[in-house]
């Protein structure tokens, strides 16, 4: 029983790895938790916003020191005083003093503690580095460590992978900044601080609409069943809950914004939460910038509607600051808009998304949850919030003034929704047929309205004291779990390190790592050569593993490779010229549809590599390929 629970500690909290990333979750909740303290905010929101607060200063800190090629040793401090001066700026003129809420009940706290630990395991249990889904689980820590090793965050010039998908991860922000802190304090690794800001901002995300809807223990369990449905059946939810994603900011300011949405709307202290928390999207994808402005100007119309132009405009002070903000954080994409560079990649994401009427109305109902993957599905967990919005509405019989106020409360968590909606139809942008990255900052609606029509649909009373005690009994039953079930060979223990050995057997860049190692290959000798990537997702988190330089390495698919394969008589010559890089062909995945112009030649012919005479040696895992090439 011991060795068990032990096992089961190991993997979830002390185990080497996991304990680094527990700890850099630790002292990213501290400094959240202080900056909420001088915001004078508490609880899952306070610690949102003062998290948002950090980041935003981490961010803003990177980019001066990135624009002005300081020394990155001034990235911690330049980050302290920015804190301290947005904390000010956001106290003293947008976030006004929040409501006094109900205390947390027993359940409520048990239920709280109970979902945070069922999401950390999820989260440890994943806690090799993996790029299976999203790229950025490589690039950011390899970027941070390439740039502390430099002594000054890098410029895209300062790598080889030219224009191209692999080069326009630079662009990406999000929590970079956060993690960039790490190394300031002295860490030498930076998965586990990337992987903490992960845990601890989609953790708070989740725990947000259980504080929101505390007293109400069924509407509770109604949201904890839709999500564990929806992290199921919704590859949008599996990836930006379920998996480390990324794009942290985009999901705790989307969340931020529909539970704010979800009591009182349109009071004072709502609209100015809620735009506050808007103003940090940007921060995740250049395009948010376009949500921030679409929200401050509903809110605003919101405000007149109610109280007057008049009075509106007497929170000048509050718009006026809430306003320069956006602007800051928004600087960045304002001035590659005003000097456009080839490597940003906005308008390139634009010139190779789909057409056409079916392609976006097909893909709007695949986001709202109608079709997936190519079939209807009206009836399911991803129509939950669909169920609850008709009941509200057919339950709601008020008339003139009191209904239209009404349905403005019951419909406004809706906007997180319509916000990327909009952008579709204003830009027609979309990153694929059946799923849209725009709507992470929805990821949570589902499993959120459902809960949040069962709070207006059902009796408080109804059902709070049987909820209690099976959440009691749930909570009894897994401590009994871990006794028993120890005792007789299925504990908790076993389960984790199935479910850990299930993860990691489909890392691919581990398994060609381990596979390398198999085969009597030293990795430092790989680590030594530059690499050649053919994808990214997987692909970029090889580093991770076998160590050397991601600023020598080469896209397959960037326009300088394309051009000269057009030239070169075949891919020895352009191997030659580049110094005989290794190839890593990590997915069949084609990537060429990323490619301005097309291919160079047929991306089929890539299966041909393998059997050149330059080639030394292949080594495998799954569908990925090492090619490991002959040096004269």
């Amino acid at each position: 029983m011991i060795a068990d629970l032990g096992t089961a500690l190991s993997l979830v909290l002390i185990g080497p790895q996991e304990s680094v990333v527990a700890l850099w979750v630790a002292v990213y909740l501290a400094a959240a938790l202080l900056i909420a303290r001088g915001l004078g905010r508490s609880g899952i929101e306070g610690t949102a916003f003062g998290l948002l607060t950090l980041t935003a200063a981490a961010d803003l800190a990177l980019f001066i020191l990135r624009g002005k090629q300081g020394s990155i040793g001034w990235h911690l401090p330049l980050t302290a005083v920015l804190a301290v001066a947005l904390t000010v700026v956001l106290r003293r003129w947008v976030l006004p003093r929040p409501l006094t809420c109900c205390r947390l009940t027993r359940t409520d706290l048990l239920l709280m503690v109970m979902v945070a630990g069922a999401f950390w395991v999820l989260r440890m249990i994943q806690v090799e580095p993996s790029t299976g889904l999203s790229s950025q689980l490589g690039w950011v820590p390899l970027y941070i460590g390439e740039s502390f090793s430099a002594g000054l965050f890098l410029w895209p010039e300062d790598f080889k992978f030219g224009i191209g998908a692999v080069g326009g991860l630079y662009y990406s922000v999000d929590m970079v900044g956060l993690v960039a802190l790490a190394g300031g304090l002295g860490a030498g690794q930076f998965y586990p601080p990337y992987l903490a800001t992960s845990i601890l901002g989609i953790g708070l995300a989740v725990l947000l609409p259980l504080s929101v809807l505390r007293g109400r223990s069924m509407a509770q369990l109604i949201y904890v069943a839709s999500l564990a449905a929806l992290l199921v059946t919704d590859f949008q939810v599996q990836a930006g809950i379920g998996r480390h994603w990324g794009d942290t900011v985009m999901i705790l300011g989307g969340t931020l914004i529909m539970t704010g949405l979800s009591s009182r709307p349109a009071s004072r202290r709502t609209i100015l939460t809620v735009s506050c928390a808007a103003v940090f999207l940007v921060l995740s994808r250049h395009y948010a910038a376009l949500f921030s402005a679409l929200l401050l100007m509903g809110l605003a119309g919101a405000a007149w509607s109610r109280w007057g132009l008049r009075r509106t405009l007497e929170w000048w002070p509050a718009w006026v600051a809430i306003g320069a903000l956006l602007g800051l954080l928004s600087l960045r994409e304002i001035y590659y808009i005003v000097n456009p560079t080839a490597f940003y990649p906005g308008g390139r994401l634009l010139a190779m998304g789909g057409s056409g009427w079916s392609y976006h109305v097909f893909g709007a109902l695949h986001d709202w949850g109608l079709m997936t993957d190519n079939r209807w599905t009206p009836v399911g967990p991803r129509t939950l919030w669909l169920v609850g919005m008709v009941a509200l509405l057919v339950a709601d019989r008020g008339r003139g003034f009191r209904r239209a106020y009404r349905l403005w409360i019951l419909l406004a968590p809706l906007v997180v929704m319509l916000l990327p909606l909009s952008l579709e139809i204003l830009t027609g942008y979309r990153t694929s047929s059946i799923s849209n990255k725009p709507y992470l900052l929805a990821a949570l609606f589902g499993s959120f309205y459902s809960a949040f029509a069962a709070r207006w649909l059902i009796r408080r009373q109804w059902g709070e004291r049987l909820i209690g005690l099976g959440v009691k009994a749930a909570a009894a039953s897994l401590v009994l779990w871990g006794l028993v079930g120890s005792i007789v060979g299925f504990g908790p223990g076993r389960v984790l390190a199935w479910a850990r050995g299930f993860y990691n057997d489909h890392v691919v860049d581990r398994g060609i790592a381990i596979a390398l190692t198999a085969s009597g290959i030293s990795t430092e000798q790989i680590a030594a050569h530059p690499l050649m990537y053919f994808y990214c997702e997987p692909g970029m988190g090889l580093r991770n593993y076998i160590g050397g330089s991601l600023r020598h390495d080469f896209d397959f698919w960037n326009t300088d490779t394309q051009d000269s394969l057009r030239v070169s008589p075949d891919m020895a010559v352009l191997l030659a010229r580049l110094g005989w890089p290794n190839l890593y062909l990590s997915s069949r995945l084609d990537y060429s549809v990323y490619v301005e112009g097309g291919p160079a030649f047929p991306p089929t012919e890539l299966d041909h590599f393998e059997r050149q005479p330059w080639v030394d040696k292949v080594v495998r895992f799954k569908d990925a390929r090492l090619i490991i090439v002959k040096r004269p």
